[in-house]
């Protein structure tokens, strides 16, 4: 079963989000580093993909970092047309 963030820890993975797109390579490093940032791994995809919903949602992204968020999204199993905004 899914453990949905809260508001603020949600925006607190975004933020992390944010922070880490710009120094990444990559989507696999991107969710590599969220993954060590969540430290939990009991549904962990669920709440990466909910934080980098929650980023696109609330934050401003250039075209390359929404391609890196993009293909993370596709990685972690989920469709980026259909299970993002």
């Amino acid at each position: 079963m899914s453990q949905p963030l809260e508001a603020k820890p949600a925006q607190a993975y975004a933020e992390h989000a944010k922070t880490l797109i710009s120094t990444v390579a990559d989507a696999s490093e991107l969710v590599s580093n969220m993954q060590v940032f969540d430290e939990s791994p009991a549904n962990q995809n669920a709440r990466i993909l909910q934080s980098l919903k929650q980023a696109v949602q609330t934050l401003s992204f250039t075209a390359d970092e929404l391609a890196i968020i993009q293909a993370a999204v596709v990685s972690l199993g989920a469709r980026f047309e259909l299970d993002m905004p």
